[in-house]
């Protein structure tokens, strides 16, 4: 694209908003993804009712649809790792579980422990329950073994073995015996004493409704299982291992179905239904579904003129879509005779710089104060390095020939860039005040070079050769608009040969 609204270009003269350079040979693209600012896996992704859409962070046009924002880019999101609140990857999560980190604002991977359970009626092993639970029991609870409980047939039975009136113990108690050193009276104490110093020594898995784990069973959890009335050890895999509570209750289609059935979109919490109209729909604020007319994004059965940007004139057959920048839009316009010009490259000449040999080219002026530059006027309105006040560019650097009226109200230097015999002379001239006058003759001969008064009369004529400069002087005084004089600093014209500004 041509960005200079003045652009010599060789063969071609200037080059407006519309107008087209056209050649020998066509443009070889056919299709809309082989443009440069356009990029080809979104248009190649596109759908049924896509437009483009220009995205500025990218300077390229994408495939998207219209709302009533504007054009939106498609996302293009299909992964789960490619959603912005969710982890970057799955490397070195497998067998973990998805959940809501702790600031309720995106997810995050998790390995499931027994903390990121809630109890339910099969409550969790804890020394504080264990110890409880053993409090209220007994020898009474406890299975016998090879360590007999005493009881009075036993002891009946013991003393019955023995012979000899001495060990006649039918009239005697234990009361009548003394304690020996090995086989100690039973006592509460020394029962409660005995049994916390056997219990120390034994784990939970000696309980007979226990299982004994193994090496294999590192990381196991300890759960009941009803058909052998015993706990066992295993791994809590997935939400069939876990007894249903009663407030967490699992997913089930009926669950969720007979949920939707009890409610309408509005009991949600962000969905608001006030102020809803027949034929609207939910449209996202940035904080909840709200009632919104509708927008027909699908323009399968409309014309490319229904865009905002694009012109209404009816275009004929070969014609494209051209940009007009002055009024901003897009218009239908002949480009090359149907197939677009033959232009392979654009070259910076004298006093330019840019070019390019493909794609969209800007060629500049060549701005600056050394050798082969084009010198530009300072914001001041001055000519940087080579006068330091103001000058009036009386002619923009146009050549020009003819009469030329120097209005010296509120400028006090002047040049002119002559193609032609001129005559000089002004008006509202301030008394006092020396003005400087210089001329380039650029025509390519001699001229003449006639200074007048304000009413045309001729006061003084010299030739000025040429690519020749010449400085005039011109002081005023008194009253009168014709009381000028012109000259110069020895007396007479002075020319500058060759000289630039």
């Amino acid at each position: 694209m041509l960005t200079e609204s003045l652009l010599p270009v060789t063969d071609h003269g200037l080059i407006s908003d519309g107008d087209v350079i056209t050649g020998s040979s066509g443009v070889t693209t056919t299709t809309l993804q082989a443009l440069t600012n356009v990029n080809f896996a979104s248009v190649s992704g596109a759908i049924n009712g896509n437009v483009l859409v220009y995205d500025s962070s990218a300077s390229e046009w994408k495939a998207g649809v219209v709302t009533t924002n504007g054009g939106v880019v498609n996302t293009g999101v299909t992964t789960f790792s490619a959603l912005a609140d969710t982890p970057a990857n799955f490397t070195g999560h497998a067998g973990k579980y998805v959940k809501v980190n702790s600031g309720a604002n995106a997810v995050e991977f998790d390995e499931l422990t027994t903390d990121d359970l809630i109890e339910g009626t099969k409550k969790f092993y804890t020394d504080g329950k264990f110890d409880t639970r053993f409090s209220a029991k007994s020898t009474e609870d406890l299975t016998e073994g090879t360590n007999l409980y005493y009881t009075n047939a036993r002891a009946d039975t013991r003393i019955g073995l023995q012979v000899g009136a001495n060990l006649n113990l039918a009239s005697k108690n234990t009361d009548q015996l003394s304690e020996g050193s090995t086989n100690q009276y039973y006592t509460t104490a020394r029962a409660n004493s005995a049994i916390d110093t056997k219990f120390t020594q034994k784990y939970i898995y000696d309980l007979k409704d226990v299982d004994t784990p193994s090496a294999s069973d590192d990381q196991n959890v300890l759960f009941y299982n009803h058909s052998s009335t015993s706990f066992k050890w295993g791994q809590l895999n997935n939400s069939d291992d876990l007894p249903e509570g009663s407030t967490n209750l699992y997913y089930t289609n009926a669950r969720a179905d007979a949920r939707i059935a009890a409610s309408s979109i509005n009991a949600l919490s962000d969905v608001s239904t006030s102020g809803v109209a027949s034929g609207q729909f939910l449209k996202w604020n940035g904080t909840a579904w709200v009632p919104s007319a509708v927008v027909q994004e699908n323009l399968g059965d409309n014309v490319i003129s229904d865009l905002g940007n694009v012109h209404t004139a009816s275009p004929t057959d070969g014609q494209s879509l051209i940009w007009d920048n002055a009024n901003s839009y897009w218009k239908p316009g002949t480009v090359g005779g149907g197939a677009g010009g033959d232009i392979t490259s654009v070259t910076a000449g004298t006093g330019l710089t840019g070019g390019g040999t493909n794609g969209d080219v800007t060629v500049h002026i060549d701005v600056g104060t050394t050798a082969n530059q084009i010198m530009q006027v300072t914001a001041d309105g001055k000519l940087p390095g080579v006068i330091a006040t103001d000058v009036h560019k009386e002619n923009n650097k146009i050549p020009t020939s003819g009469t030329i009226i120097l209005d010296a109200s509120s400028k006090t230097h002047f040049y002119i860039n002559a193609n032609g015999n001129i005559n000089v002379r002004g008006s509202n001239w301030k008394p006092g005040v020396r003005y400087c006058i210089f001329i380039e003759n650029s025509s390519g001969s001699t001229i003449s070079v006639a200074t007048q008064r304000d009413n045309g009369t001729l006061l003084d004529s010299v030739t000025l050769g040429s690519g020749s400069g010449l400085t005039l002087y011109a002081d005023s005084f008194g009253t009168s608009s014709d009381a000028v004089t012109y000259f110069a600093t020895t007396g007479s014209l002075g020319y500058w040969s060759n000289s630039t500004i």
